[in-house]
């Protein structure tokens, strides 16, 4: 007889090899020990179903002691650190859930080949922190963090090459993680995106140790010309919002086709010694 029962309404050890284990209300008032929930055996799949697994500061939300864990679907909070792989493990993945209000982190990485995707981490906390893990893939996350990611020994991949999907912005494709801070200064809040892509122009040190994430997210394209920039988005119509004073050649740089640029009455500003204010680069 299968006696195999794949709710979870408390915290609990999830022991059975291969299975589906879905979480059916919230839960962790009653946890003691490492963590609220621990996985102990191989392939096993965690799904939260959108429910939270709250904790009182100490201790993992999820720990995991088994090769190819999948989390899914869970709001971790309160916790010291929402998940952990020990270093006996490979091949986890956390898809889909958020990290609010933890201690130290939102995930802790000491195994390696892990996928951290499509999640959400917001508060006071590192959002994944790497000790002596490497080769794990980190792509189409949120951080809304002052530090997103410490690399104390490994190393990780934080984007995957342009691939058509909806992001973690809603746009149509996916590559990089958006990277964003409480006090609305980060690297994906304020970057350029001169081509209306929604990719960042140029790349962003995730770790500050050289590990690049190729493709970071933005939402910071606009039509609004308010200084000198490249337009270069196909088939835009941009508009001059103030006067522009320029100190440089080539102030307006228009460099794809079908582009129209309206003044509004607006002036760009030159001195004698620089070229042109306007400049058009084999378009049409």
């Amino acid at each position: 007889t299968n006696n195999f029962d794949s709710d979870v309404d408390a915290c609990t050890i999830l022991s059975a090899e291969g299975q589906t284990y879905t979480l059916t209300e919230d839960i962790g008032s009653d946890a003691s020990g490492l963590a609220c929930i621990e996985i102990t055996a191989d392939t096993i799949t965690l799904d939260c179903n959108g429910f939270s697994i709250s904790g009182t500061e100490a201790g993992y939300g999820i720990y995991s002691t088994g090769t190819y864990t999948t989390i899914e679907g869970c709001n971790l909070s309160g916790w010291s650190t929402g998940v952990g792989f020990s270093s006996s493990t490979t091949n986890g993945a956390v898809h889909s859930s958020e990290f609010t209000d933890l201690i130290l982190s939102g995930i802790y990485l000491v195994s390696d080949d892990n996928t951290i995707e499509g999640n959400t981490f917001s508060g006071d906390f590192i959002g994944i922190s790497i000790e002596g893990s490497d080769d794990s893939l980190v792509y189409n996350n949120y951080f809304n963090l002052e530090d997103s990611v410490s690399i104390n020994v490994g190393s990780a991949v934080f984007s995957i090459v342009e691939t058509l999907g909806t992001n973690i912005l809603g746009g149509e494709y996916l590559g990089g993680n958006y990277w964003s801070n409480p006090s609305g200064d980060g690297y994906s809040e304020t970057c350029l995106d001169n081509n209306g892509d929604g990719f960042c122009d140029e790349e962003y040190d995730a770790s500050g140790h050289g590990y690049l994430d190729a493709l970071p997210l933005t939402n910071t394209f606009t039509t609004d010309v308010d200084v000198c920039r490249v337009l270069e988005k196909e088939g835009a119509t941009y508009t001059l919002t103030q006067d522009i004073t320029v100190d440089q050649d080539g102030c307006i740089e228009i460099t794809a086709d079908d582009i129209t640029l309206e003044g509004d009455g607006f002036t760009i500003n030159g001195a004698e010694l620089y070229k042109e204010g306007v400049y058009m680069l084999e378009v049409n």
